[in-house]
C-alpha cells in the first residue's frame, strides 16, 4: 500500500511539473500512462488545462472522472476555468449540477460574476447561500464599491458578524475608488486592529486624490512604515514635482531607516526626475542603479526625450527596452519623431519579432443596469457580432472627416455601444 501510494504521489508530482514548466502534453502523456488514478491526478489534469486556457479539453477530463470533489467543480467554473472565457452559461450550467455545493463553489460563482459584471445574478446567488465565509461577503462588497454603490456595501458590511481584516480592505478601498477618501479615513480610525495593508491603502489614497499633506500626515502616525509605505509618499512627490523633497525622503529610507531601495523606489525617483525635466541627473542616476528598473520607468524617460531630445538617454533607454525584451513602440515613435528612421525601423522590427507583452486596458462601464468588463482587443463579449458592425461604420465617419485614426481601443467604443 505504501509502494502504491509512493508511486501516485510521484505521478502527480511529475504531472504538475509539467504542467507548471508549461508542458500540458507531456502532463498528459503521464496522465495517460498511469496505472492507477486518484482524485488528486484527475484534479491536476483539470487544473493544468484550466491553467493555459484549454477549457474544452479539461471538461472532457472532467466528464471522464469516476467521482469528483470540490476542487473538481471549482476549478471548472473559477475565474481561471469558464468564466475566464465568458462562458457563463456553461458555468452556471455545471455548478446547478453539483450534488454539494460547498461555500468555496459558491464564492467561486460569486467572484465570477463580480468579474462579469453580473449584478442581478451576483445578488441572486448570495441570498441563497445558507453559510457564508469572510470571501463570500467581501465578493458583494467590491462588486457594489465597484459599481459605486458604497451605501448597500456598507449595510452588508454592518451585517457582518466577523469581521475579519479583508472586509475591512474592502470598503476602505471602495470608499477609496469613490473619491469619497473622509469616509475612508473614518473608516481607518474605526478598525479595531490597524494592519499595515490599511495604512498603506489609505496613504495611497490621498496621493491619488492629491492629498500629499495628508499622506505625510498618516505616514508620521503609522507604526512601522515598510517599502511600500515609502513608495506611496515617493508617487505623491512625483505628481506634485517635489524633487527637493523627493531627494530626502529617498535618502531617509537608507540613512533613518536602513531600509534598501526597492526597482519601484529608484523608479519614482528617475519618474520624478523626467518628469520635471532633469533629464541630465536622471540619465547619471540610472547608469548607476544597483537594480533593474520596470517597464514603465524606461518608457517615462523615452516620452520625456521626446520633448527634450536627449539622444544619449534616449538611445540608452531604447537598448534597456530592448534588453528586458519588453514593448518598444514607444522607442520607435520617438526615433521617428526625432527623424532617426534607421532607429526606429530596427526597434519596431525587434518589436514585431519578439514575444513582447503589454498589459492589457480595462474598463468597467455600467449599461442598463449592469456592470460591463471591456477589454482592450476584446474578442468574447456576447455581442461582438454587433459592436464589430457599430464599430465600422462609426470608424469609416470618423477616418473620413479625420478625427481619428482607424486604430480605435474597444473601450472607447464600449462607451458609444447601447448594450
Amino acid at each position: 500500500m505504501c509502494r502504491r501510494i509512493s508511486s501516485l504521489h510521484q505521478f502527480n508530482s511529475r504531472i504538475t511539473g509539467c504542467v507548471k514548466g508549461g508542458d500540458v502534453e507531456a502532463a498528459r502523456k503521464v496522465f495517460d500512462e498511469m496505472p492507477q488514478k486518484n482524485l488528486v491526478t484527475w484534479n491536476c489534469m483539470i487544473s493544468g488545462y484550466v491553467r493555459h486556457e484549454m477549457i474544452r479539453e479539461a471538461r472532457e477530463v472532467f466528464d471522464t472522472m469516476p467521482s469528483w470533489n470540490v476542487m473538481s467543480w471549482t476549478a471548472m467554473v473559477s475565474m481561471e476555468g469558464y468564466f475566464r472565457h465568458g462562458m457563463v452559461d456553461e458555468a452556471e450550467e455545471l455548478f446547478d449540477q453539483a450534488p454539494v455545493k460547498s461555500v468555496s463553489l459558491y464564492n467561486a460563482m460569486l467572484s465570477g460574476y463580480v468579474d462579469m459584471g453580473y449584478l442581478e445574478a451576483l445578488r441572486e446567488l448570495f441570498s441563497r447561500m445558507c453559510d457564508r465565509d469572510v470571501g463570500s461577503w467581501t465578493a458583494m462588497i467590491t462588486f457594489l464599491s465597484r459599481a459605486g454603490d458604497m451605501e448597500s456595501a456598507r449595510v452588508l458590511f454592518e451585517d457582518m458578524l466577523d469581521k475579519e481584516t479583508v472586509p475591512w480592505i474592502a470598503m476602505i478601498r471602495g470608499y477609496i475608488h469613490n473619491h469619497r477618501v473622509e469616509d475612508a479615513r473614518k473608516l481607518l480610525t474605526e478598525m479595531p486592529h490597524r494592519e499595515t495593508v490599511a495604512w498603506n491603502l489609505m496613504i495611497l489614497g490621498y496621493v491619488q486624490n492629491g492629498r500629499l499633506e495628508d499622506a505625510l500626515d498618516l505616514f508620521t502616525q503609522m507604526p512601522r512604515p515598510n517599502i511600500v509605505s515609502w513608495n506611496s509618499i515617493l508617487q505623491g512627490y512625483v505628481q506634485q514635482g517635489l524633487v527637493d523633497e523627493g531627494w530626502k525622503y529617498f535618502e531617509a529610507m537608507q540613512n533613518n531607516w536602513n531600509l534598501i531601495p526597492k526597482p519601484e523606489h529608484y523608479a519614482c525617483m528617475v519618474d520624478l526626475l523626467g518628469r520635471s525635466g532633469l533629464l541630465a541627473e536622471a540619465y547619471e542616476l540610472v547608469k548607476q542603479l544597483p537594480v533593474d528598473l520596470p517597464a514603465y520607468t524606461w518608457e517615462t524617460l523615452l516620452s520625456c526625450c521626446r520633448v527634450d531630445g536627449n539622444s544619449g538617454l534616449r538611445q540608452f533607454g531604447s537598448q534597456k527596452l530592448v534588453n528586458r525584451q519588453l514593448s518598444n513602440a514607444l522607442a520607435s515613435n520617438i526615433n521617428a519623431a526625432k527623424g532617426m528612421w534607421e532607429d526606429a525601423a530596427n526597434t519596431q522590427a525587434i518589436h514585431n519579432h519578439s514575444e513582447f507583452k503589454k498589459e492589457v486596458a480595462c474598463s468597467w462601464l455600467e449599461l442598463k443596469g449592469q456592470v460591463c468588463q471591456f477589454l482592450s482587443n476584446e474578442k468574447s463579449h456576447h455581442r461582438m457580432e454587433d459592436i464589430n458592425a457599430d464599430f465600422c461604420s462609426w470608424n469609416e465617419c470618423h477616418v473620413s472627416y479625420g478625427w481619428i485614426g482607424a486604430d480605435l481601443h474597444f473601450n472607447l467604443l464600449a462607451a458609444m455601444f447601447n448594450l
